[in-house]
């Protein structure tokens, strides 16, 4: 009875409509998906904006899944359509077919995101299962609607195109697994140990740790360090080439390895002796690397047979698009509508592709190339580049940070429709309804550049001598054990100071705060 009722909302009419449809609408909504993906997917790097993260969020979540959704249509019609006219093979049919690979490239994803989480990572087992059953639902789609005219000579190309993007994604999320640079980094460390390792090595390795060698090649970087002092400003090019040769170290501490004596002492030595804007400016584009690494498809791009497997994939695409132009005649006899679909598949794919190149050409990993490979003529190179695809370059990070204040938001009244919000907020592990953007001032980073130099060098201090009532709060409170314990106390201890010692120093005392306050 039941489900009689719901048949009933849906009329004959209604059905045939989505029947002729469904292929169509969900063909076109994969190739929205990854516009949307290539054209946002690494703005969240330097954006903060809640908008970009959730159309960022449902893109990625969504793609995948309409993609599959579409094959699994095609097929199913293409079975359908080839019953009803007793196998023989429909103009309709041998188009839809022709979409077939496409949607392998939509499986592939853009370059500029290839997970969303760290977690996705680890999931490439999953993806590689994933590339053997839809690629054999496009084959079977593909093989459907063979006929051996031109166009199915054009969809054997596109197929392969296909298959290579789709596999591209499945090793790229390979390589940024956890396991998998544990593995690499443990694997360079055995044949690189020395004879003399410390028994203390021995005992931290077999904790988990993956212990440093002095033995392996030192760290070179493009400045003397002798020669930098606090007053000294690095040139753009020198941070660059600084940033990605300090990319080992960060290879290190994000798989808990141990840093050698001369890793060590390179970093510090470095970061003791430049400023507080030099830092920053170094820090942010090895972090920029760092994220490339990790969630996008710029590893492929230079290693040489995944850049040739590129160039070959992208001149298969253009071959397709002139091919498909010129050589496929009788048009006439496939619908306008498919017929338009098609061609919208082609051009945008090429037009992808050329966008993900530009963007490459203006991204810190092909400066950073350019100047290794021809330093005397970098700085003009670099400049060219920059200045000839200029609309594709995006900040390097956002230069803000998020405040929450607990006294704050417990105090505050709850805006209208709270929950709703905070339910569809958490969906997305997102935190917004509880904290707010500031700028980061120029004094914050001066002050934490400090402070961090001075705990290195093992020193005190000052504001920490002087910090009015937080030292009798030192005194007089006992610190839990528990870390999230500590960080809830010391967040209410300085909200509560701030207010009390503000005048005494007021810059710092406000740094201080927006420290406290970050989320």
């Amino acid at each position: 009875m039941k489900r009689r009722i719901v048949m009933e909302l849906y009329s004959p009419s209604l059905r045939n409509l989505w029947k002729e449809w469904d292929a169509r609408v969900m063909v076109v909504l994969s190739l929205t998906l990854q516009i949307l993906l290539s054209i946002l997917g690494n703005r969240r790097k330097s954006s903060r904006k809640l908008a970009i993260r959730i159309f960022i969020w449902f893109g990625y979540i969504s793609a995948d899944s309409v993609a599959t959704f579409a094959l699994g249509i095609l097929a199913s019609n293409a079975t359908d359509m080839s019953d009803q006219h007793n196998n023989a093979v429909d103009a309709n049919i041998e188009l839809a077919a022709f979409w077939a690979p496409f949607l392998l490239l939509h499986l592939g994803g853009p370059d500029s995101i290839t997970a969303y989480a760290l977690e996705n990572n680890e999931l490439w087992k999953r993806q590689g299962i994933g590339l053997i059953v839809q690629t054999g639902m496009a084959l079977y789609v593909f093989l459907m609607g063979w006929t051996g005219s031109r166009l199915s000579v054009l969809s054997l190309i596109m197929f392969l195109s296909g298959l290579v993007k789709y596999g591209e994604r499945v090793w790229t999320l390979r390589s940024a697994s956890d396991k998998i640079r544990r593995t690499s980094m443990a694997r360079e460390n055995y044949f690189n140990r020395e004879e003399n390792f410390s028994e203390e090595n021995y005992i931290m390795e077999n904790s988990g740790y993956i212990i440093g060698v002095d033995r392996l090649v030192e760290i070179q970087l493009p400045v003397e360090l002798s020669g930098l002092n606090n007053n000294n400003s690095i040139t753009d090019e020198d941070v660059l080439l600084v940033a990605y040769g300090l990319r080992y170290i960060s290879n290190r501490l994000f798989v808990d390895s141990t840093l050698n004596y001369k890793e060590r002492d390179t970093g510090h030595t470095f970061f003791r002796n430049i400023s507080s804007e030099d830092a920053f400016r170094v820090i942010e584009i090895e972090l920029g690397l760092r994220y490339d690494l990790l969630y996008t498809k710029t590893l492929l791009f230079f290693k040489p047979w995944s850049l040739c497997l590129r160039v070959f994939t992208f001149f298969l695409t253009t071959l397709v698009l002139i091919l498909f132009t010129v050589l496929v005649h009788n048009k006439d006899k496939y619908s306008k509508v498919d017929l338009s679909i098609t061609l919208m598949l082609l051009i945008v794919s090429f037009l992808l592709e050329i966008y993900a190149a530009l963007v490459l050409l203006s991204s810190d990993w092909f400066l950073v190339w350019l100047t290794k490979k021809h330093y005397k003529t970098s700085k003009m190179k670099a400049l060219i580049s920059s200045s000839l695809i200029s609309l594709f370059t995006t900040p390097r990070w956002s230069h803000k940070m998020y405040q929450y204040s607990l006294l704050n938001f417990t105090n505050k009244a709850k805006p209208p429709l709270y929950s709703c919000y905070k339910l569809i907020l958490n969906m997305i592990g997102s935190k917004y309804y509880l904290y707010w953007d500031r700028d980061i001032p120029e004094d914050l980073r001066r002050l934490i550049f400090q402070v961090l130099k001075q705990k290195a060098a093992g020193a005190r201090t000052v504001e920490s001598e002087e910090a009015g009532n937080i030292k009798d709060i030192t005194t007089s409170v006992t610190i839990g054990e528990e870390f999230e314990f500590n960080i809830m106390v010391w967040h209410i201890a300085t909200e509560v100071c701030y207010y009390l010692d503000q005048e005494i120093n007021p810059v710092n005392c406000k740094s201080i705060k927006q420290i406290s306050r970050y989320f």
